[in-house]
C-alpha cells in the first residue's frame, strides 16, 4: 500500500501517535535517570552528614574531657544518637541502590566508641567534675576536717595544704610524679600528726590511692587508659569513612555514567527512527504543498492556463479549489480592468469637487468678512441713531441762540436797550447753555466710545482695558435695537477686573452674542431681559456670562449651534455664522472656552471663560 494513498489526516494522526510515544519514552528515561541521580546525591548528602556529625561528636567529647560539663555529655548523646540514624538510613539508601558495601565493621566500631566515651563518663563522674563531687568532694570534705581543728599546730596544717596541693596537680597534670611528691610528704606527715587524727589522714591517704588508680584508668596521656581506647576506635570510625568514600564516589559515578551511556543509546534510536518516519511522511506532504506554492505563484504572476495534478487525498480539494480560484481571477481580472476606467472617472470627479470646495472656502471666507462689517454696519447705525438726540438738541439750541443774538443786536442798534432785555438775553443764554453743553457732552461721549470700538474691532491689537467699561462702550452702540420694545438690559459687573487681551474681537462676540439675543431668543415675544456677568474665577481667569430670558433652543440643536452656517433663519437673513465666529475667537483667538446652557420656554446663558492676560503666542497659533 502507497503511502500516497492514505489521507493526510491518517498520516498526522500517525504522527501525532508517534511523538506522544517519544515524549512518553523520553520523559520515562529523564524521570529513571533523574531518580537514579536523586539517589546518588542522597547518598553523598547523607556520607555528608555523617562525616559532619563525625566531626561534632569529637567536638562535644573533647568539650567534655576540658570542660568536664554534663551538657556536653547530653550533646554528645543526641548527635550520637542522628549519627547512628544517619548509618542506618546509609544502608538502606545502599540495599535499594543495589549497592554491596559491608558496614558491618565500621558500626561495631561506632558502637565500641560510644561505650568508650560513656565508661570514660562515668569514671570522670567517680573521679568529680568539680571539687565538690565524686571522690575529690569526700577527699576534701576529710582534709577540710583536719584543717578545722584547732588542736592541730600550724606546721601540720602547712603539710596539709601541701598534700591537697600535689593532689590538685596530679588531677590537673595526670603526672605519677606529683603522685610521688604526694607519697614522700604523707609518710613525713604521718609521723608527726597526732595519733587520734592517723585514722582520718590514713583514709584520705586510701581516697587518694582510689583517685591515682581512677585517672590511670581514664588514661594519664590521650593515648593510653580509657581515653586512647576511645581514640583508637575514633581513627578506625575514621578510617573505615575514608575508604566507604574512596570506593563509593567512584561506584556512583561510574554508574551514572552507564546510566547515561544506555539512556543516550536508546534517545539516538528513537531520534534516528523518528527523523526517518518524519521524512517519509514529510515528504509524502510537502512535495504535493511545494507544487501548490508553485502554482499559487504562477496565478500571481497572471498565468491562467494552469493544469493542476490530481491527488486521492485531502491535497486533491486544494487543487480542486486552485482551478476555482484561476477562473475566479480571470473574472477578476476583467473587473479590474473596468475599475481601471472607473478609478480615471473618479479623478477628474474629485478634481471638479476639490474645486467647489475651493469655491465653498473663498465664499466661506467672504461671509465671515460679510459678518464683520454687517457688525461694523450695526456699529455705524447705532452710534448714529443714538447720537441724533444729542446733536438735535445742539442744532435747535444753536438756531434758538441766533435769534435771541439776533434782537440782541437789533435792540443795542437802535438804542432801544433796556436793562430787562439784557437780563432776559442772559437769562436765555444760562438755559440754552444748560440744555446744550449735555447734549455736546453725550455726543463726544458717544463719539469717543464709537471711536474706540471702532478701532479696537479694525486693528485687533492686544491692550489693557477695564473690562465693564469696554462691554459698555459696545453696547452703546446696540442699545438702540431694543430701545423701543420691552426688553431690559442688566449689567452684573465685578468691580476692577483689568484684561490684557484683545478687546476688539471681545467686543465683536459680545454684539454677536446680544444679536443672537434679540434675533434668536426674542423672536415673537414683547418683552424679557438680558444680563451681562462679569466674575473673577482666580488670578489667571474671568467669567463673561451672557444670559436671556428668551424662547431658550431646542435640545437637539445645541451640540450643533456652533458648527458652519448652522441657522434656525435660513433664507430669513441668518447667514448661520455668528456662533461659529464667536466660537473661533475665544478658542482660537482670545485662548478661553465658551459653553451653553438653555432651557426651551425659560432663556439660554453663553459662559465664556478667558485668560485674564491673553498669550501672544498662542492667538499667533490660533490665527
Amino acid at each position: 500500500m502507497k503511502i500516497e494513498n492514505i489521507s493526510i489526516k491518517s498520516r498526522v494522526f500517525a504522527l501525532q501517535i508517534l511523538t506522544i510515544v517519544i515524549l512518553i519514552s523520553l520523559n520515562a528515561l529523564l524521570w529513571f535517570q533523574k531518580g537514579y541521580l536523586n539517589q546518588s546525591n542522597k547518598i553523598e548528602d547523607l556520607v555528608e552528614h555523617i562525616q559532619v556529625s563525625k566531626l561534632l561528636l569529637r567536638r562535644h567529647e573533647k568539650d567534655f574531657i576540658m570542660r568536664l560539663d554534663e551538657s556536653y555529655v547530653q550533646k554528645h548523646q543526641s548527635e550520637f544518637a542522628l549519627f547512628a540514624e544517619n548509618f542506618n538510613t546509609l544502608e538502606t539508601y545502599l540495599e535499594e541502590a543495589k549497592i554491596n558495601v559491608d558496614l558491618t565493621d565500621i558500626k561495631q566500631a561506632i558502637n565500641e566508641y560510644q561505650r568508650q566515651f560513656l565508661l570514660l563518663v562515668d569514671l570522670y563522674r567517680k573521679v568529680g567534675l568539680d571539687e565538690n563531687s565524686g571522690l575529690q568532694g569526700d577527699m576534701h570534705q576529710q582534709l577540710d576536717l583536719l584543717d578545722n581543728t584547732d588542736d592541730l599546730s600550724l606546721s601540720i596544717k602547712r603539710q596539709l595544704f601541701q598534700l591537697k596541693r600535689f593532689e590538685l596537680f596530679f588531677i590537673k597534670s595526670k603526672k605519677l610524679a606529683y603522685a610521688d611528691e604526694f607519697e614522700a610528704k604523707y609518710h613525713i606527715l604521718l609521723d608527726e600528726i597526732p595519733v587520734n587524727y592517723r585514722e582520718s589522714l590514713n583514709l584520705y591517704h586510701q581516697n587518694f590511692h582510689t583517685l591515682v588508680a581512677l585517672i590511670n584508668q581514664i588514661g594519664l596521656d590521650h593515648n593510653s587508659g580509657t581515653e586512647g581506647q576511645m581514640r583508637k576506635q575514633v581513627h578506625v570510625v575514621e578510617d573505615e569513612i575514608k575508604a566507604i568514600m574512596s570506593w563509593l564516589k567512584p561506584e556512583l559515578a561510574k554508574r551514572l555514567n552507564r546510566v547515561s551511556y544506555r539512556i543516550s543509546i536508546l534517545i539516538t534510536l528513537i531520534a534516528i527512527f523518528s527523523v526517518l518516519f518524519l521524512f517519509i511522511v514529510g515528504r509524502s506532504i510537502t512535495s504535493p504543498l511545494k507544487q501548490v506554492v508553485i502554482d499559487i505563484e504562477k496565478l500571481r504572476k497572471g498565468k491562467r492556463d494552469i493544469k493542476f495534478q490530481d491527488s486521492k487525498d485531502e491535497l486533491g480539494l486544494v487543487f480542486k479549489q486552485l482551478a476555482i480560484l484561476q477562473a475566479a481571477l480571470k473574472e477578476l481580472d476583467e473587473l479590474r480592468e473596468n475599475e481601471q476606467a472607473y478609478q480615471a472617472q473618479l479623478i477628474s470627479d474629485k478634481a471638479k469637487i476639490e474645486e467647489a470646495l475651493d469655491e465653498i472656502k473663498a465664499m466661506q471666507g467672504k461671509l465671515v468678512q460679510s459678518e464683520k462689517l454687517a457688525s461694523l454696519g450695526s456699529l455705524v447705525a447705532g452710534v448714529a441713531h443714538e447720537i441724533n438726540t444729542p446733536i438735535g438738541i445742539a442744532v435747535t439750541m444753536g438756531s434758538s441762540f441766533q435769534t435771541s443774538i439776533k434782537r440782541f443786536l437789533e435792540k443795542l442798534e437802535t438804542g432801544k436797550m433796556r436793562k430787562s432785555n439784557l437780563e432776559l438775553f442772559r437769562a436765555d443764554i444760562d438755559e440754552g447753555l444748560g440744555v446744550l453743553l449735555p447734549a455736546l457732552d453725550r455726543a463726544s461721549t458717544l463719539i469717543h466710545s464709537f471711536k474706540q470700538v471702532a478701532i479696537d474691532q479694525s486693528s485687533e491689537e492686544k491692550r489693557a482695558f477695564k473690562l465693564s467699561k469696554m462691554i459698555q462702550e459696545v453696547m452703546l452702540t446696540l442699545a438702540h435695537q431694543i430701545k423701543r420694545t420691552d426688553i431690559e438690559l442688566h449689567y452684573n459687573f465685578a468691580d476692577d477686573i483689568e484684561m490684557s487681551s484683545y478687546p476688539g474681537p471681545l467686543g465683536q462676540v459680545i454684539t454677536n452674542l446680544f444679536n443672537n439675543a434679540v434675533i434668536h431668543g426674542f423672536d415673537d415675544l414683547k418683552q424679557g431681559q438680558i444680563t451681562i456677568t462679569t466674575k473673577q474665577l482666580d488670578d489667571e481667569n474671568v467669567l463673561i456670562e451672557v444670559e436671556d430670558t428668551g424662547k431658550g433652543i431646542e435640545p437637539d440643536y445645541i451640540p450643533k449651534i456652533f458648527d458652519p452656517f448652522f441657522t434656525t433663519k435660513l433664507g430669513q437673513g441668518g447667514s448661520g455664522l455668528g456662533l461659529s465666529i464667536i466660537y473661533n475667537i475665544v478658542v482660537s483667538l482670545l485662548g478661553g472656552d465658551i459653553k451653553v446652557s438653555s432651557k426651551l420656554g425659560e432663556g439660554t446663558r453663553f459662559s465664556i471663560q478667558l485668560p485674564i492676560n491673553t498669550n501672544e503666542k498662542e492667538v499667533e497659533d490660533g490665527r
